[in-house]
């Protein structure tokens, strides 16, 4: 009724024998835990809590001491052949 904002009038019975099958999974807790899992607004919420975080974990970083590390390498060579002869 509140679907379809009027009365439903009389619903249609199941036919004699019809056996229905039972909801799986049958316990109430996989239930709720696959709901809470799958829900938008749950996983919105728990994107945002991590995004909350390391937002924080970012924000006290800024105030760590800071470390600069300077490097440099060089070679030297001189070319030619020096050397006395004797004759």
């Amino acid at each position: 009724q509140q679907i379809i904002g009027k009365e439903s009038g009389e619903l249609a019975m199941l036919k004699p024998g019809i056996q229905l099958a039972p909801p799986q999974p049958q316990r109430i807790e996989d239930w709720v835990s696959s709901a809470e899992a799958q829900n938008f607004s749950v996983v919105a919420s728990q994107v945002s809590v991590e995004i909350a975080k390391r937002e924080i974990e970012r924000n006290r970083a800024g105030h760590y001491p800071t470390v600069d590390l300077v490097a440099s390498t060089g070679r030297n060579s001189s070319g030619g052949a020096s050397g006395v002869s004797s004759t």
